[in-house]
């Protein structure tokens, strides 16, 4: 039997985060669609933050070594890879919770963008 989200609490359907930003529940989530979501989301979260910390273990490392420490072109390639990493286990993560209407908006940040937009088509 799959229970909508609505059904099992009305709070869920509209979450304030910290920062004033909403996270908003798509409407017939199933509870079993948030449950594959959050299996999903932990399982990118657990790779890609192992990932990242075995790369900066490796880093640091090499910075206990003179031939490492001199070597500032693998430690460059390094910090990209713990960057590229950071940005794609965020972009996945995202995509999951948007894909069951659970995904983090802050409307802080949508206001100062809508206010810079206004202002620019106010100026001529």
């Amino acid at each position: 039997m799959t229970k909508s989200i609505e059904s099992l609490s009305p709070r869920l359907t509209n979450t304030e985060a910290p920062g004033g930003g909403v996270m908003a529940a798509k409407a017939g989530s199933s509870v079993e669609a948030l449950q594959n979501a959050v299996s999903l989301m932990d399982a990118m979260a657990q790779g890609g933050f192992c990932k990242i910390a075995a790369i900066a273990r490796l880093a640091l490392l090499a910075l206990e070594t003179p031939r490492g420490a001199g070597d500032t072109e693998s430690l460059a390639y390094a910090l990209e890879c713990i960057r590229d990493l950071s940005v794609e286990t965020v972009d996945c993560i995202n995509a999951t919770a948007e894909d069951v209407g659970h995904n983090y908006t802050d409307k802080a940040w949508d206001r100062r963008t809508k206010a810079c937009f206004a202002e620019r088509q106010a100026t001529p």
